[in-house]
């Protein structure tokens, strides 16, 4: 999944999704469509290189604002760090009018499968698996299986949309499905979509001890990422990796990060860098820097951050 905060312009992310997030929930299906499969088409980005097409679909798959039951019901959101049930029907209704409309939509299909998952993914939380109450359980795994099953009716097509592809990887971790279904579908769509960085960071997540992964399993992952992209991107995959990994968990995942080859991090923050020269990469290299304790790249990230046009 996408963290916003990775973005060079946060405000823009939240534009382009807000834009599109309105002309599903104003049922402008045709007009949806036409744009994002420009996007796609395009391969548009920010200026640090995330697409464009990542930040239409961020907002696509979440729940609606419009069912929260009033300003009591959002307080009440805010401080338990859920969404209720009808707001994700309300997001699953406009979806699913979107797929009627267009049935055999891999756009609609992909949209589904992340509401069905996220709605799952809220009742489960983010924590140890161990902490979810066991009557939640079987209400969880249905709506991931529904999520993954959507995905199936469109696999023949969805490796030419690179979000089908994130949403996949997603729907396979997350029904416990087989660690090699996994790495198939990763490397199929890194192979045809390279730019699309969110297939990279999506996967560092489910490498995470906290998913029942290890410090071993995510270097693994992290170096096949570098592989796969490494003649289009040099290191860059590590690099973005690790600093999702601190956009992402603060300061509760460090060891994580830690654990990836620093000679190799490093070297990708200048692949990166020298691919999108923007100051947010730099911020990002500064604070890897920092978190591994290399006051000497620290320092010349520092005077390289310090003259960077802005």
């Amino acid at each position: 999944m996408l963290v916003p905060e990775l973005l060079a312009d946060p405000a823009a992310f939240q534009s382009m999704s807000s834009t599109h997030l309105s002309l599903l929930r104003e049922h402008e299906f045709d007009t949806l469509e036409a744009r994002l499969t420009d996007m796609a088409r395009s391969q548009a980005s920010f200026p640090d290189g995330e697409p464009h097409l990542a930040a239409a679909m961020y907002a696509l798959g979440e729940p609606s604002s419009r069912k929260q039951g009033g300003w009591l019901a959002q307080i009440k959101s805010v401080l338990t760090n859920r969404v209720d049930d009808d707001a994700w029907e309300f997001a699953l209704d406009d979806i699913n009018l979107w797929r009627d409309a267009k049935p055999s939509s891999l756009l609609a299909t992909t949209a589904l499968s992340r509401a069905c998952v996220g709605h799952g993914y809220q009742l489960r939380g983010g924590d140890w698996a161990h902490t979810v109450p066991e009557k939640d359980w079987p209400t969880i795994m249905s709506r991931f299986r529904r999520g993954y099953d959507a995905l199936r009716t469109v696999e023949s097509r969805g490796a030419a949309f690179a979000p089908w592809g994130c949403a996949m990887l997603t729907a396979i971790k997350l029904n416990g499905l087989q660690t090699g279904q996994w790495y198939a579908v990763f490397e199929r769509m890194v192979a045809a979509h390279p730019n699309y960085w969110p297939l990279f960071t999506n996967g560092a997540d489910f490498h995470m001890e906290r998913w029942s992964g290890s410090d071993h399993d995510l270097v693994e992952y992290s170096m096949r990422a570098v592989e796969l992209s490494n003649s289009h991107s040099g290191n860059a995959a590590a690099a973005r990796i690790f600093a999702w990994i601190l956009s992402t968990y603060v300061d509760t995942a460090l060891d994580d990060a830690r654990a990836l080859p620093w000679d190799i991090v490093k070297s990708g923050f200048g692949h990166w860098y020298r691919q999108h020269p923007h100051p947010s990469v730099l911020s990002y290299g500064l604070l890897a820097s920092r978190v591994v304790e290399d006051k000497i790249s620290a320092r010349n990230l520092l005077r390289l951050t310090a003259g960077a046009p802005h």
